[in-house]
């Protein structure tokens, strides 16, 4: 899942940037599973920002994992996401599917709840460079 920002009722683009710096992960993660009975997927937000309280990144990551769940079954998940996707995948790990979540510069601001994240594999990755997501949040 891909980063955004803060507040936006935009509809993000088909080729934006934060989802351009996903591709590599992608590709890697394609490669290493090549051959396994893997499946790919990524999430498309409504919205670009995660906008307040309605949390939309997380609103649209659970949705997306409730039509995986009607389309494959009761499979592992592991989230990957960066920023703000990170802060989305975090938010959802409580959902049937995901056993791990994997955070690239994750936005993790203070008070947000971690409960959910009880029985989930959780690494987190982020460079003490970042000037967009404080990495002590990490």
């Amino acid at each position: 899942m891909h980063g955004g920002r803060s507040e936006s009722e935009e509809p993000p683009s088909r080729l934006n940037l934060p989802g351009v710096r996903l591709w590599p992960f992608t590709r890697a993660v394609l490669r290493a599973t090549a051959g396994l009975d893997v499946v790919v997927g990524r999430v498309r937000y409504r919205h670009r920002g995660w906008n307040g309280t309605r949390a939309d990144a997380a609103r649209d990551a659970c949705r997306a994992l409730d039509e995986l769940e009607q389309l494959i079954g009761l499979v592992p998940v592991v989230l990957v996401g960066h920023s703000m996707g990170g802060r989305a995948a975090l938010s959802v790990a409580g959902h049937d599917l995901v056993s791990g979540v994997v955070g690239l510069a994750p936005w993790c601001p203070p008070d947000e709840p971690v409960a959910q994240l009880g029985g989930r594999g959780v690494v987190l990755l982020h460079g003490d460079r970042d000037r967009v997501t404080d990495p002590r949040g990490s």
